[in-house]
C-alpha cells in the first residue's frame, strides 16, 4: 500500500519497561482508503535509521516484520 509522509516527529526516551533507550521517528502518513471520503491517516514508528532517510510529502511503502514493527520503507 502507498502513503504519503505528512509528517516526522524525532522521539528519543528511555522505556520505563526495559530501561534502555528508545531513539527514532513516529511518522504521519495518509492513504486512500476503500469505503473513507477524503485520506485516512496512520501514524508508525520505524528506527532512528529508517526515518532519517524520509522526508516530508515523500511517497512510501511500509514493510512489516512478524511481530508488526516497521523493518523496512522504500521511497516510491
Amino acid at each position: 500500500m502507498e502513503y504519503c509522509v505528512i509528517g516526522k516527529e524525532y522521539i528519543d526516551y528511555v522505556s520505563s519497561r526495559t530501561n534502555k533507550q528508545v531513539k527514532g521517528y513516529n511518522l504521519h502518513l495518509t492513504f486512500e482508503k476503500e469505503k473513507c471520503e477524503g485520506l485516512a491517516v496512520l501514524n508508525v514508528f520505524v528506527s532512528e535509521e529508517i526515518g532519517r532517510e524520509i522526508n516530508i510529502n515523500d511517497q512510501v511503502e511500509l514493510f512489516y516484520n512478524q511481530y508488526g514493527r516497521v523493518i523496512k520503507v522504500i521511497t516510491l
